[in-house]
């Protein structure tokens, strides 16, 4: 079970957390504290960025492997790198520029961002970040996971006279890597 504190100010001020309860031996949720009554979580989620205000796990949803969490006002880091390759028409060779040395921070503030976390070995291990470089709106305020897909829902962007956007995010079963697919 994956309870959300998006406003708690253990970290920064309405950061938030995400507290990970696991089912024990006698059938209740999450372990036992030193006072032998109370439960607690198994494990705490924080958001990777560390932002203040971040809203990490406004949006949460379980796969069969994973659990994808939403930060509504996450910053959106989105890398601009340059490789230019030039081939030559009057010889077979080709040169390369750059080879992603150069890299720019382009960083779109409060847009929202999707954390992927990974279950290995009984735990959730953050595993990546999706983005979505033309959002408008705020993304990852609806999420859907559902086998190796992961919808994100903006019904608020707009592209040309239409209202809304789905994206789907996949991966194949047998690897921990996520494709954008629309």
């Amino acid at each position: 079970v994956a309870v959300s504190a998006m406003l708690v100010d253990t970290n920064k001020i309405n950061q938030g957390v995400v507290y990970i309860y696991t089912q024990q031996a006698d059938g209740k949720f999450g372990l036992l504290d030193t006072d032998g009554i109370t439960r607690i979580a198994n494990q705490t989620l924080t958001p990777p960025q560390n932002e203040e205000s971040e809203g990490f796990g406004f949006g949460l949803d379980f796969g069969t492997d994973n659990l994808v969490v939403s930060s509504l006002n996450g910053d959106q880091i989105i890398p601009t790198t340059f490789d230019v390759s030039v081939y030559a028409e009057t010889e077979d060779t080709v040169t390369t520029f750059d080879r992603d040395f150069t890299n720019f921070r382009n960083v779109k503030l409060d847009k929202g961002v999707v954390y992927v976390y990974e279950e290995v070995n009984e735990s959730l291990i953050y595993s990546e970040q999706f983005v979505y470089p033309l959002t408008q709106t705020t993304f990852g305020e609806n999420i859907y996971v559902n086998d190796n897909h992961v919808y994100i829902g903006m019904p608020d962007q707009v592209n040309d006279s239409a209202k809304g956007m789905l994206l789907d995010f996949r991966k194949n079963k047998t690897t921990f890597a996520w494709n954008v697919i629309s």
